[in-house]
């Protein structure tokens, strides 16, 4: 069962649904140098009564394919179920700034 850990640099988007959380960095997954890496978690967040929520993994069609990895990245709800994902760094050390843009 996956859950959310504690991160940074990722966006929570506001939809109909919930809020689609996607990326950013949670000091867990780390590279050969021991830095902290991007990952591509999606997450839907949905709020419930008397300051309750609850978090759920986000499984995308295996045909789909998936944005790679990244953190400080933007996103924005561009229809009623979909974001729009562009660039943010795809690694700190060194760094690699991307300029790519997704559908989810």
């Amino acid at each position: 069962d996956r859950t959310v850990s504690a991160r940074a640099g990722h966006t929570l988007t506001p939809m109909a649904a919930g809020f689609i959380m996607f990326g950013g960095m949670d000091m867990q997954t780390r590279n050969d140098q021991g830095c902290p890496v991007p990952n591509s978690d999606l997450f839907i967040l949905k709020l419930g009564n008397n300051r309750t929520y609850e978090w759920s993994p986000i499984e995308l069609d295996a045909a789909s394919q998936t944005p790679p990895a990244r953190t400080l990245h933007t996103a924005i709800g561009s229809s009623k179920d979909e974001i729009f994902i562009f660039g943010g760094l795809h690694s700190a050390m060194p760094y690699q700034s991307l300029q790519d843009g997704w559908m989810l």
